[in-house]
């Protein structure tokens, strides 16, 4: 890409949609998360914070937890994982908040070595584990709440054979389960694919993504949680 540059980079911006502008902050003593990749990093209005957790640079998997106060324009530690407990590092994996716990959640994503599948959820009082039976073990997937069924779907993503997948799965914080769900048209299979809710259209949107060949997708897709169905977007 145009200016790539291959270090693992920490700056922090805000981008305000009114003007289409970013503006570059800095920070006193430099208190900020390490420069990383593949975190998670999703607004929690539980702790008034955007919470980041995990992520890997050239050597290290995270396992820190850290919050951004965009009133005092501030990061700060949030989870001291010597004295708490906290998941396991971890990168690539899936974060969203579900307003159904009051909560973030983290699914999935890779230590380097093993790809998780286990589900974790973090709020004022710190971080807890959800042993629940739902999708294999994944990383590089889209992940993202409904805010109007409250549930979280996942969708894509690598298996432990680092095989791209095209399931399509819904998890209920109100009874914590995972269902998967039979969809006759989909997106294809694919990883490292964006993914997000749109409230114009009420749906989650998936759009590019990596096929089986590592070559990108170009196509967009809409999900209606309440009815369990996918259909391709028509560019304009």
């Amino acid at each position: 890409p145009k200016n790539y540059d291959p270090a693992y980079l920490n700056p922090t911006a805000l981008f305000r949609p009114s003007t289409g502008a970013w503006t570059a902050l800095s920070f006193a003593g430099n208190k900020k998360p390490s420069g990383r990749s593949g975190s998670g990093l999703s607004w929690s209005p539980t702790v008034s914070r955007a919470v980041l957790f995990g992520g890997n640079d050239a050597s290290t998997r995270f396992r820190d937890t850290w919050g951004f106060d965009p009133a005092t324009r501030t990061w700060s530690s949030l989870v001291n994982c010597k004295r708490s407990v906290c998941p396991p590092a971890r990168t690539r994996h899936g974060q969203a908040y579900s307003s159904a716990l009051g909560r973030t959640v983290i699914f999935g994503g890779t230590d380097g070595a093993t790809t998780r599948g286990d589900l974790w959820s973090y709020g004022a009082n710190g971080w807890s584990s959800h042993p629940v039976s739902g999708p294999s073990a994944l990383s590089d997937f889209g992940f993202a709440e409904d805010p109007v069924t409250r549930r979280i779907v996942l969708y894509g993503g690598l298996n432990a054979s680092a095989t791209p997948l095209a399931e399509t799965w819904i998890y209920d914080p109100s009874n914590q389960t995972w269902s998967s769900v039979p969809t006759p048209s989909a997106p294809t299979a694919r990883y490292a694919l964006g993914m997000t809710y749109v409230a114009s259209i009420g749906a989650i949107v998936v759009h590019s993504g990596l096929d089986a060949n590592g070559a990108q997708t170009n196509d967009t897709w809409a999900f209606d949680a309440a009815i369990g169905n996918w259909a391709p977007v028509a560019a304009n």
